[in-house]
């Protein structure tokens, strides 16, 4: 299975002082459904659940921004709290990626696209989007073909997002092999959340590598002092 995320708004305007809005990104996680995965989905429902906390529950969705922000459903929760869902997801993704689950993530500098009218600015990243998707593909060539069935898995939150995977997969496979589901619900998949928890590692280290200033609410989450700072270490450690 193939599980999406995005992160960004394609048509909002953006400087290159633009510090939330800058960049945009499109996360594909793919899953060989011969590498066992549930191993790694129970221990991490399990250290969730020592957490005793009602606003995390087994059929939550961990939104990894939210936590950053302080949004709901985690207003309530401290930033020990916070940190600690964090880093746990953050191990999450390391850890199936280390079982051979590829993370890709395809990003957008939406600066370069500022003097751009709205529409303009909009079909210009989705074009941008596509060339990378093509290449993505092209790159994974048979690794990913060779299988009779592809299942897409993505939530819908875009539907521009929606047209330009099924533009992409089915322009490289064109037959009943694709099994598109854009209907899915993150509470649903935990690799859905590690595809978020992908867009969300890009955007930091995105903002890190060019430049751009962390938003308050980056500084707070990252930089205090309490609770562990094992997610911003683990941040600078990942790779995919």
């Amino acid at each position: 299975g193939i599980f999406v995320d995005e992160t960004g708004d394609l048509y909002a305007p953006c400087g290159k002082s633009g510090i939330e809005d800058r960049f945009y990104a499109v996360s594909l996680v793919f899953h060989d459904k011969s590498i066992d995965v549930t191993r790694a989905i129970s221990s991490l429902d399990e250290r969730l659940s020592h957490l005793s906390l009602p606003s995390v529950i087994s059929e939550h969705a961990i939104h990894s921004y939210n936590l950053i922000r302080r949004e709901y459903p985690y207003r309530d929760l401290t930033i020990r709290e916070r940190k600690k869902i964090f880093s746990y997801m953050v191990d999450f993704l390391t850890c199936v990626h280390a079982q051979g689950v590829t993370v890709r993530t395809l990003l957008v500098d939406r600066s370069l696209y500022a003097k751009l009218d709205k529409d303009e600015r909009g079909q210009a990243i989705l074009t941008e989007l596509q060339h990378q998707m093509y290449e993505l593909l092209t790159t994974l060539g048979e690794q990913l073909f060779r299988f009779s069935e592809i299942k897409i898995y993505y939530d819908n939150g875009q539907s521009e997002i929606s047209a330009l995977l099924h533009k992409c997969f089915n322009q490289y496979k064109i037959d009943d092999s694709i099994i598109e589901r854009y209907d899915a619900h993150q509470c649903d998949y935990r690799l859905l959340q590690a595809s978020d928890m992908a867009c969300t590692l890009t955007l930091l280290k995105a903002k890190q590598s060019h430049g751009t200033s962390f938003t308050h609410n980056d500084i707070t989450f990252f930089n205090s002092k309490k609770g562990s700072n094992d997610a911003k270490q683990k941040i600078s450690n990942i790779i995919f």
